[in-house]
């Protein structure tokens, strides 16, 4: 079919698809998936939204690259060596390589993370890695796996590519990302035309809760995959495995932002009571602010 014939049939598909009971049929066909990628020919997703996919590989078979650190065999062994940044940087550790072979008397801890791991604004010039490091002394070679934008799915690949190195402990520290990261199935914003069909179905179930619950139980359901995949690769090796999370202060931290969807002229008046307290409070009038915050 030529162009300008594709761009006939488009248009009068277009004409069809105008009234709103053809556009609720159609969207009832997506919703239960008879309009799916793999209905019509394309290939499938590996996993469902908000699933950690499969092992990519099995290191005992092969080399495998770690995170971006690509393996290089060299005379005295194997080397995973980092390709070179690039003009404005990237999200990994600054180390060039890292020998396959432990040295000789060294254990060797992988240190696994996000930004708050991989020291954000700090790094390079200093990173928790590097302080772990100085604190544990000569005995202990501490690998720096950690980065920024880290998901869950590339942590736990990380996780199972670095048994290559042989690790004597795997530690992750890390969580911040997971609300922020893991859940665009539950965004507004997630370009997939069934993912915004089940939040609104939700939405329209239960309200902002009942998509906030969705979300959270979603998130749980992938953060348990990928624990148990790690856990499996520490049993493997038969290392101890820790799981650190940033610790987290609210008790000074101010939201501007109202709750969704107050009722009636629920947001305007929020707005108007804020301006109202804060100037009482530029007055001095303490009491009145504090009788407007009830």
């Amino acid at each position: 079919m030529s162009r300008e014939d594709r761009r006939e049939e488009a248009n009068r598909l277009a004409e069809m698809l105008r009234s709103p009971e053809t556009l609720r049929v159609v969207r009832r066909l997506q919703r239960t998936g008879l309009l799916s990628p793999a209905v019509i020919g394309r290939r499938r997703q590996p996993t469902a939204p908000g699933e950690v996919g499969p092992a990519p590989g099995d290191p005992h078979r092969g080399p495998l690259p770690i995170s971006i650190w690509q393996p290089e065999e060299r005379a005295d062994g194997r080397t995973f060596v980092r390709p070179q940044p690039g003009l404005f940087g990237d999200h990994y550790a600054s180390r060039r390589e890292i020998p396959q072979a432990k040295r000789e008397g060294c254990r060797r801890l992988c240190f696994f993370g996000e930004s708050v791991a991989a020291g954000y604004l700090y790094a390079p010039h200093l990173t928790p890695a590097e302080i772990l490091g100085q604190q544990l002394g000569e005995a202990w070679e501490v690998v720096d796996l950690a980065r920024t934008n880290e998901t869950l799915e590339g942590w736990v690949r990380t996780v199972e590519a670095a048994r290559q190195l042989s690790p004597d402990l795997l530690v992750f520290f890390g969580g911040n990302n997971w609300n922020l990261l893991e859940t665009p199935e539950s965004s507004p914003y997630l370009p997939s035309v069934s993912g915004r069909q089940q939040l609104a179905a939700t939405l329209r179930r239960g309200g902002v809760p009942s998509m906030v619950e969705a979300a959270g139980r979603q998130l749980e359901r992938k953060v348990r995959r990928a624990l148990d995949r790690v856990i499996s690769v520490a049993r493997e090796l038969g290392i101890p495995f820790f799981l650190l999370v940033p610790e987290v202060n609210l008790a000074d931290w101010e939201g501007r932002q109202p709750v969704h969807w107050l009722p009636g002229d629920g947001v305007a008046r929020w707005y108007r009571w804020l301006q109202e307290g804060q100037e009482r409070i530029g007055d001095g009038d303490g009491s009145g602010a504090e009788q407007l915050a009830r």
